[in-house]
């Protein structure tokens, strides 16, 4: 298994997700109050092997603000605390390498 916490400039991210891509699986983890333990294909262990790592914001969810009757984001939750170099397995310069066993992988990311 797979787990650690996220965090950027020291304070962590308090939702999201981390995505772990090879050549052959995408495995997945959300973040909840800056920790995240992975999943791939529903179970908690993912392939040994070599990963590209991503970290993302959590879906946009909209609502319909009653006063004005236009759509506004559902959370106040601030989007800039997620780089976009981070957002893409090309530029996100995140590597992991998986092992046999319990693995912890901490992720710190920069503004």
């Amino acid at each position: 298994t797979v787990s650690g916490t996220v965090s950027i400039d020291g304070q962590p991210l308090p939702a999201g997700s981390v995505l772990f891509e090879s050549r052959h699986t995408v495995c997945m983890g959300k973040i909840m109050d800056g920790k995240y333990e992975m999943s791939c294909q529903g179970k908690p262990d993912i392939p040994i092997g070599k990963y590209k790592v991503t970290v993302c914001p959590p879906d946009q969810e909209t609502r319909v603000n009653p006063k004005t009757g236009e759509f506004e984001a559902a959370s106040d939750l601030n989007r800039s605390l997620y780089p976009k170099k981070y957002q893409h397995a090309a530029t996100s310069g995140l590597e992991f390498t998986n092992q046999a066993g319990e693995n912890s992988y901490p992720i710190e990311l920069k503004k």
